[in-house]
């Protein structure tokens, strides 16, 4: 059953998370790249709050829960508008 869950949520979490945009298919990419800076700009979002939060109540262990977050959704959503761009510039040459 771990097996099956593994190879249902895989694949859904990257499409969700950290998308491949096909030029071919621009519509799609956009409805792609809108879901996946929701998801990583909340998740964003999400990490500079808790950062916040915990600088201000001086919880240092949480805090490095808060940057962690940060860091790995704020480098997803950095590297999702970058796959982005580069597929529009890609589709542009050709």
């Amino acid at each position: 059953m771990e097996d099956l869950l593994g190879c249902l949520l895989e694949p859904l979490l990257e499409l969700i998370l950290l998308p491949q945009f096909d030029a071919a298919h621009r519509r799609r990419a956009l409805i792609q790249l809108i879901i996946a800076v929701l998801v990583d700009g909340t998740g964003t979002a999400l990490g500079g709050w808790v950062t916040w939060q915990m600088i201000r109540a001086r919880d240092w262990g949480l805090l490095i829960v808060g940057l962690i977050l940060l860091a790995l959704f704020g480098g997803l959503l950095i590297q999702t508008l970058r796959r982005y761009v580069k597929m529009q510039l890609s589709s542009k040459h050709h």
